[in-house]
């Protein structure tokens, strides 16, 4: 049974509208564009966050990366996760 949706939502900036045509399972959104190694701002990471909150009820969203981090420079990508912690 498939209890979470993973969706890459930073790259493509996805429309977060269609966040409850997923219905009842958790959803990980990708908040962090892993094809740049600018570092999103805490305050970007926590208004996406908001945004998803808008369609999803707290406990069916989780905040991730939009995919693996390997091609990141190892400093980008450990400034991003730590963004998102303190963003979460």
């Amino acid at each position: 049974k498939l209890d979470v949706v993973s969706i890459e939502g930073a790259q493509s900036n996805l429309d977060l509208s269609v966040l409850p045509a997923i219905g009842e399972k958790t959803v990980m959104l990708g908040v962090l564009d892993v094809g740049s190694n600018e570092v999103e701002s805490i305050e970007y990471l926590v208004a996406r966050g908001r945004d998803a909150l808008h369609y999803l009820p707290p406990e069916q969203l989780i905040l991730a990366p939009d995919c693996g981090m390997l091609q990141l420079h190892r400093t980008s990508a450990r400034k991003k996760l730590a963004n998102l912690a303190k963003a979460a």
